[in-house]
């Protein structure tokens, strides 16, 4: 993917079988990773594979890519035994 600036405005969407589930636009991102969180937040429900367009309006370039999507799952940690003595 080409590079984002902070001062960039960057539009997305998040399609699934061509329906659009998830439509942004954003200014101060420093990255793709912050749209993805931002789409994901908008589509959790969302499963399977899609497409993402972004096209970044500042420096005049757009992109599509598929992408599959899961379900997020809640963060696990080891159980713990407490022993008394």
């Amino acid at each position: 993917m080409a590079t984002i600036n902070l001062q960039d405005e960057v539009y997305a969407t998040l399609s699934q079988r061509g329906i659009v589930v998830a439509k942004v636009k954003m200014q101060g991102i420093k990255s793709l990773s912050d749209v993805l969180l931002q789409l994901r937040s908008l589509a959790s429900n969302c499963v399977g594979l899609a497409t993402l367009k972004i096209r970044n309006y500042t420096q005049g370039w757009s992109q599509r890519k598929s992408i599959m999507l899961t379900l997020q799952k809640p963060m696990e940690c080891d159980a713990i035994q407490l022993l008394l003595f």
